[in-house]
């Protein structure tokens, strides 16, 4: 797995459905403890919903 945030390659994430995609194929967010304690960006690369 990797964040969507940084880019590297997690053990320690957190993982959530995107809340703007649309129906069952709601992509999947994946962001590390540090970008999520951090508040870093984060963007949908299938809808382009970006949240903190």
């Amino acid at each position: 797995m990797k964040c969507v945030s940084c880019g590297k390659d997690v053990t320690n994430y957190v993982e959530f459905k995107c809340p703007k995609c649309e129906g069952e194929e709601k992509y999947k967010i994946v962001r590390c403890d540090a970008c999520r304690v951090l508040g870093r960006k984060y963007a949908c690369p299938k809808c382009g919903f970006t949240g903190p």
